[in-house]
């Protein structure tokens, strides 16, 4: 029993499935007569199956074109029609796969299993694929452009005749050829950074599927011919990527074309840049110039102006030494020794005073007209300091001022002796003069803003400047002298050389003060080369 239920079960599924494939499916006995036809089998003859059951399948459908019809299947255990028409009931035609097969019982026929196909669809669509083919070839065999057809291993499967007009092969010589062959090598590459780019919009909807390039092919007799390609991408019924068309143009006379204008375009270009760059320069010497001009007239002013109040301030100390003389010439004999001594003693300091200035007065010119020459070589600036602080000792201990030297013995510096003896001489007096009987100088180490700089200040308790003089202190057409605590003379020339040294050995001048508490002078000047001793702070 349980035997029996399977088998039942059994025959029900195939059932199933011989009722749910969509081929038709026929068994016919030895005489021929429908023993079982599936749904899909009805629907194609046209007949229902309880009209075909016992029925001869040769009154259901006919075999066209073959005497034997249906009878040719049952004589034969095997047979297959790939494309066959067969002929309905009420006369209408349809292509079919036909295939057949004999049953057998043990050694004995029991009929014939035939199942059909429709393949009517398939062959109209063929058909016009035939058409389509038989057109386009015979649009691509008469274009005077090259048609290629490329596999998915970018490999020619398909070139119009055209190619031997424009490149001289033969078809025969390039089918099978990988197209880079027939480009020079800077083509090769467009040609496959075009082909990336086409097997990229394979999956882009926005993008169309083609791409456009510029190609220099070479010809048979080795020359070569630009070209302008578009590849586009080939698919199969499937949609399935099949490969590349492409359509290669001659542009050989257009490219000329453009590379004369190119040329002509770069010659335009770079005469015009001559052109451009002289006008530039033109305008860059006559703004040069321009400046100069300026510059000299500003100098110019400067200098006039600084030779009035030079003059205006050596007026009155030659006023002084000129009636001290005439007092000598006319009057000498009224004096006592005594009083005669007091007239040359301030006879000697007038033309010490005097002297001084010319001297400065001298190296002044001799910096404007570039005649010094600095002479750099490393030396301890303490033993300067030293040296300017005992030619200064006389005139500090006549106001009761005492100077203190605070930087190191070991602090050594590169610069021109002779100019920084200048410096400290005129910015030793210059804080001597300015400052009150028993006050205090003092020379040290300052902070730096730099690594390979010492910082030096001069820092005196005098009487300070107002902001007036301190602004324009180093300006030469500003007139900033004034007489010291005592009356000494002053012009503010040597404060003009101390800034022109300095700057003559890559340093700095500046100065703080406020007025009635002191002046302090900064001196930033090169360390040592070798110089690694602490003195950078």
């Amino acid at each position: 029993v349980d035997l029996l239920n399977k088998v039942g079960e059994s025959k029900l599924r195939l059932l199933g499935i011989l009722e749910a494939t969509e081929q038709g499916i026929f068994e016919v006995d030895t005489d021929g007569r429908c023993t079982f036809i599936n749904r899909s089998g009805s629907e194609l003859v046209g007949c229902s199956v309880d009209e075909c059951i016992g029925r001869y399948l040769g009154d259901v459908i006919k075999i066209v074109g073959i005497d034997e019809g249906i009878n040719c299947l049952l004589d034969t255990d095997e047979l297959r029609y790939d494309e066959i028409v067969l002929e309905r009931i009420d006369g209408s035609t349809f292509v079919a796969e036909l295939s057949s097969k004999q049953i057998y019982v043990g050694k004995d026929k029991s009929g014939v299993v035939i199942t059909l196909v429709d393949i009517t669809d398939r062959i109209e669509i063929r058909k016009k694929v035939e058409g389509s083919e038989s057109k386009y070839k015979l649009l691509a065999e008469n274009s005077t452009d090259i048609i290629w057809k490329l596999d998915d291993n970018n490999r020619i499967v398909y070139v119009s005749p055209s190619i031997s007009n424009m490149l001289g092969y033969n078809v025969d010589e390039v089918i099978d050829l990988e197209i880079f062959v027939l480009l020079t090598p800077g083509s090769m590459m467009n040609m496959a950074e075009g082909l990336e780019q086409l097997h990229n919009k394979l999956f882009s909807i926005k993008d169309s599927k083609s791409v456009y390039l510029e190609l220099e092919m070479l010809a048979k007799d080795g020359s070569t011919m630009w070209t302008e390609t578009v590849c586009s991408v080939l698919h199969e019924d499937n949609d399935n990527y099949f490969g590349v068309v492409a359509t290669s143009r001659n542009i050989n006379e257009r490219i000329k074309a453009e590379q004369i204008n190119n040329n002509l375009m770069i010659d335009i270009k770079s005469k015009n840049e001559l052109m451009e760059d002289g006008i530039f320069q033109k305008n860059f010497l006559i703004e040069e110039l321009s400046k100069i001009k300026e510059n000299l007239e500003l100098k110019s002013n400067e200098k006039d102006k600084f030779f009035s109040i030079l003059a205006h301030d050596l007026k009155s100390p030659f006023a002084g030494f000129l009636g001290l003389t005439q007092i000598f010439a006319n009057d000498i004999d009224s004096f006592t020794k005594s009083e005669l001594q007091e007239i040359g003693m301030n006879m000697h300091e007038s033309a010490n005073n005097l002297y001084k200035l010319l001297e400065n007065l001298l190296q002044w010119s001799r910096i404007q007209q570039d005649r010094i020459a600095v002479d750099l070589e490393d030396f301890s600036i303490s033993m300067l300091i030293k040296q300017n602080i005992d030619l200064q000792i006389e005139v500090a201990r006549q106001k009761d001022i005492v100077i203190v030297n605070m930087v190191a013995d070991d602090c050594m510096v590169r610069a021109d002796i002779s100019m920084l003896n200048t410096i400290f001489r005129n910015l030793l007096s210059n804080a001597l003069k300015f400052t009150l009987r028993g006050g205090k100088i003092v020379v040290a180490n300052s902070k730096s803003i730099s690594d390979n700089y010492v910082c030096i200040s001069v820092k005196d308790s005098g009487i300070g400047m107002p902001a007036e003089i301190r602004d324009n202190l180093f300006k030469i057409d500003q007139k900033v002298s004034r007489p010291g605590t005592e009356s000494e003379p002053s012009t503010g020339l040597g404060l003009l050389l101390c800034k022109e040294f300095i700057e003559k050995i890559s340093g700095k001048l500046w100065v703080e003060s406020i007025e009635g508490e002191g002046s302090t002078f900064y001196l930033l000047i090169p360390l040592a080369v070798n110089d690694d001793r602490g003195f950078r702070v």
